[in-house]
């Protein structure tokens, strides 16, 4: 859709987009947010990795976590991906 996503781990943990027609918009609350990436349905997935997690964010701009738990560590293969 030409959306540019980008996290910024220095102004208090944000996603922010901005469309084709210049339109910005910006989500806070991420702990040192990381790599990024766009599914085809146009939601993005952050790795939010000071809360241990990755967050799923719609284009709607609702937030969940699609993996992880919060805690930090590893729990093995063959369970839930929002497991420990």
């Amino acid at each position: 859709s030409g959306n540019l996503y980008i996290t910024d781990s220095t102004s208090g943990g944000r996603l922010s987009r901005l469309t084709p027609k210049a339109d910005w918009q910006a989500w806070l609350g991420f702990s040192n947010p990381g790599g990024i990436a766009v599914e085809a349905s146009g939601n993005v997935l952050v790795a939010d990795t000071g809360h241990h997690a990755v967050v799923r964010v719609t284009p709607a701009g609702e937030a969940m976590i699609a993996a992880g738990s919060g805690n930090a560590g590893f729990g093995g293969d063959r369970g839930p991906a929002t497991g420990d």
